[in-house]
């Protein structure tokens, strides 16, 4: 049985690889949207327990309704949630990054712009004076 679809697999494989680069290249975008799609739901299903659980334990001060969570209310505090726990710190460390890497460019350009203007300007100078030199000798 593991034998039947493994071998079905491979020829899933081989017809997929034999497709043109275009068709395999929609195929990959469209699975690709459909995995996220399938992990956007995922997370909007578990996500009304773990805010309501999470508005629980915080005490407020302000009068709690009885009610129950809206999803709106429920889709805006999860993204606020993600958006805080994981996007906003890996923003804070790419942007540490880049500066740091940025500033690195910079110190590296003055650097050589330096050492290159020590050497060519006074290079450009003696140039230009033979250039002077030779211009006044020739006309």
């Amino acid at each position: 049985m593991i034998k039947k679809i493994l071998i079905k697999i491979n020829n899933a494989i081989t017809f997929l690889r034999s497709l043109p680069y275009q068709k395999r290249a929609y195929l990959f975008k469209i699975s690709i949207l459909t995995t996220g799609l399938i992990l956007f739901v995922v997370w909007m299903m578990m996500l009304p327990s773990q805010i309501t659980s999470s508005m629980k334990v915080e005490k407020q001060t302000t009068e709690v309704n009885n009610q129950s969570v809206g999803k709106w209310a429920v889709l805006k505090r999860g993204v606020y949630a993600f958006y805080q726990d994981d996007i906003l710190p890996l923003l804070k460390k790419t942007s540490d990054i880049f500066i740091t890497v940025f500033s690195a460019s910079v110190k590296g350009v003055i650097a050589l712009y330096n050492t290159t203007s020590r050497i060519i300007h006074p290079l450009v100078v003696q140039y230009k004076a033979y250039a002077q030199l030779i211009q006044q000798f020739c006309f």
